[in-house]
């Protein structure tokens, strides 16, 4: 499934694209400092395709945080098929970068 990631200053947004699946359908967890997002139908009507681009049955995405994110805070929520997670920054995360004079 297709996604799009945006960052503010105390967060990251993912957006997966996960038309054609309910709130029911979607799974999100947080494992090992990994994001899993998986999606799955159990009464999927049989279709003969002419052409066919987006899964109709099951899907699975996995994100690494790499300690970035406190996980204890994230959210989730499903809005017109699109799956929005937002996932806010760990305190060291947040940290603005420091300059350092070279001598």
């Amino acid at each position: 499934m297709p996604l799009n990631i945006t960052e503010t200053e105390t967060s990251y947004t993912v957006e997966v694209f996960a038309t054609g699946f309910t709130k029911e359908d979607i799974t999100v967890s947080v494992v090992d400092d990994v994001l899993y997002i998986s999606g799955g139908k159990k009464d999927v009507p049989k279709k003969a395709f002419s052409r066919q681009e987006f899964p109709i049955k099951n899907f699975e995405r996995t994100l690494g945080l790499n300690g970035q994110i406190a996980t204890e805070n994230v959210l989730a929520k499903s809005e017109n098929g699109v799956l929005v997670i937002t996932l806010p920054k760990s305190l060291e995360a947040r940290k603005s970068a420091q300059q350092i004079k070279v001598e």
